[in-house]
């Protein structure tokens, strides 16, 4: 990644800090024109100050992890994060909180000191991102004809990177399926929308090509004047239940 969410990140947290210390020597120069003596004005703000720090332990914890933020940078501004359960773009770090705006465009608010003590998850990190998904084929299907099939569609794509090449193994022998288990690479801005157009091409060339994706049925059999609801389907040979 370029230096730039670096640069903006550091830049707006220690506007911030400039500001609220800004806010304080201006507070004590207004003091010392109406005449307050210096030291008074000092052991003053020395006890207030460690009033305030006593009062605001949690609000100085924030601060800290702030600082340790803008320093490690876990994230930046712009960053695609989840953040202690909540997922978002990063839009501000302040002394005290990190701003994520949600998907649907809400605004979610995190203190420092919660952020950097939850897990911390960032989609941006890294340049390239892997894209690795199950989908499940009918027993009666030809397995080599599905990989082929998923194989034509995801490589064919221009998001798709060549290195590491595609690679599709049959993941799992499933009660009603198999499963075969695809693995592609492709850039980081380009990952929603390749995984969403992947699935749906797949689906369609499936359709197109006569394999089938199974799903589970419900079958009613009534016997005896009651019913009973099957949780899967029942092939009964030829015989009538």
């Amino acid at each position: 990644r370029t230096n730039t969410g670096a640069g903006k990140t550091l830049f707006s947290f220690l506007g911030s800090l400039v500001k609220f210390a800004a806010l304080a020597v201006g507070l004590i120069a207004a003091l010392q024109q109406f005449g307050f003596p210096i030291a008074s004005l000092v052991a003053v703000v020395g006890a207030a100050g460690l009033a305030i720090a006593l009062a605001l332990q949690d609000t100085l914890k924030a601060v800290a992890a702030g600082v340790i933020i803008a320093i490690l940078r876990p994230y930046r501004i712009g960053d695609f994060v989840e953040i202690d359960g909540e997922l978002g773009t990063v839009a501000d770090i302040t002394p005290f909180t990190t701003i994520l705006n949600t998907l649907d465009n809400k605004q979610v608010i995190i203190t420092n000191d919660a952020a950097w003590a939850a897990t911390i998850e960032n989609f941006n990190a890294n340049p390239r991102r892997r894209l690795d998904e199950i989908i499940g084929i009918s027993y009666d299907d030809d397995i080599r004809k599905a990989m082929a099939i998923m194989e034509r569609v995801v490589t064919s794509d221009p998001r798709a990177l060549k290195d590491p090449p595609f690679w599709v193994k049959v993941n799992t022998l499933n009660e009603y399926s198999v499963d075969l288990r695809f693995r592609i690479w492709c850039k980081t801005p380009d990952y929603f929308d390749f995984r969403c157009d992947m699935l749906q091409q797949i689906k369609e060339a499936f359709d197109q090509e006569g394999v089938t994706i199974p799903f589970p049925h419900q079958v009613e059999i009534a016997k005896d004047g009651a019913k009973f609801v099957l949780a899967r389907e029942v092939e009964e040979d030829g015989e009538k239940a």
